[in-house]
């Protein structure tokens, strides 16, 4: 299926390096529909449920920003200024953990 390489690049041609965690975030990889639905799906969930704010912004950032970066999204990046220390103490606790464990 695949051609072998000498490069450690996405096998699937999107030009971006291979890590652990990329079939998480390729767009070529044929799941990519279904974890963008998902994370839509997500998002309604939390607006159904009257998910409070900071929380959806939160962790809607954090995984967005994840999943276009590869980097863990903490409060230095400040989208937003709205987040509730509480909120803002677990979004830390987050980024050092890593926004990749979330999947």
């Amino acid at each position: 299926m695949f051609e072998e390489s000498d490069d450690n690049l996405c096998p699937l041609g999107c030009k971006e390096e291979e890590t652990k965690l990329h079939h998480l975030r390729c767009t070529k990889q044929p799941g990519a529909t279904c974890i963008a639905r998902d994370l839509a799906d997500i998002k309604k969930w939390m607006n159904k449920t009257n998910t409070a704010p900071a929380i959806k912004i939160a962790l809607m950032s954090g995984i967005q920003t994840w999943m276009e970066t590869e980097e863990d999204w903490e409060l230095t990046h400040k989208r937003h200024s709205t987040i509730e220390e509480a909120v803002e103490e677990a979004a830390e606790e987050q980024a050092r953990i890593g926004w990749h464990e979330l999947f």
